[in-house]
C-alpha cells in the first residue's frame, strides 16, 4: 500500500517524510495503522491516484489571486486629531 503525507511530518524507520511525500511498498496492515495513528495526516493512495492528485492541489488555488492591494499609509493612517 502507498501512503501519502498531506500534513506535517511522518517518521517512519528512521527517515521523515514531510507534507506530499509518499511511501510506497508498506505493509498493509502497517498502513492501516500508520493511518489510524495519523488521524487524517497521512492517507492511502494508489500510484495512479498519486498522479491525479498532484493537480487538484494547484487547482485549489486562484489564478486571479493578486494578493494584498496597495495601500496609501497616508491615507490609512490618522493622527487622532
Amino acid at each position: 500500500m502507498d501512503l501519502l503525507v498531506t500534513k506535517f511530518t511522518l517518521r517512519y524507520n528512521g527517515k521523515d517524510y514531510k507534507a506530499g511525500d509518499i511511501l510506497n511498498g508498506i505493509d498493509d496492515d502497517k498502513a492501516r495503522e500508520i493511518i489510524r495513528i495519523a488521524d487524517g495526516d497521512v492517507i492511502a493512495v494508489n500510484s495512479t491516484n498519486v498522479e491525479e492528485e498532484k493537480p487538484q492541489a494547484d487547482a485549489d488555488v486562484a489564478e486571479d489571486d493578486g494578493g494584498i492591494p496597495p495601500v496609501d499609509p497616508k491615507k490609512t493612517v490618522s493622527r487622532g486629531k
